[in-house]
C-alpha cells in the first residue's frame, strides 16, 4: 500500500456486496467495532484486551470443563 503497488488487485473480480455481506453480519452478530473476538461459548471480547486477559481466556476455555461447557453451548445453539 504505501509503496502504490497495485499488482494484487483484481478489478474483474465479482463481489459486489462483500461489504454490505460483512454489515449485515456485524450487526447481526452486534459487533460495532473491532476487534472484537468470539469464543465457543458465546462469550466475546471487545476492543482491545491484554495478552494475560485473551490468555487467561483462552486456558479457560481450553480446561476439561472448559470444553466440555463450550461444546455444550454449541450443541444447544444447532
Amino acid at each position: 500500500m504505501l509503496g502504490g503497488d497495485s499488482s494484487g488487485l483484481q478489478p474483474d473480480v465479482d463481489c459486489p456486496n462483500a461489504l454490505d455481506r460483512n454489515l449485515q453480519l456485524a450487526r447481526r452478530l452486534q459487533v460495532g467495532g473491532t476487534p472484537t473476538l468470539f469464543f465457543a461459548d458465546g462469550t466475546r471480547f471487545v476492543g482491545a484486551v491484554e495478552a494475560s486477559q485473551l490468555r487467561a481466556r483462552l486456558a479457560a476455555i481450553s480446561a476439561p470443563a472448559g470444553i466440555a461447557s463450550a461444546r455444550a453451548v454449541d450443541q444447544e445453539k444447532q
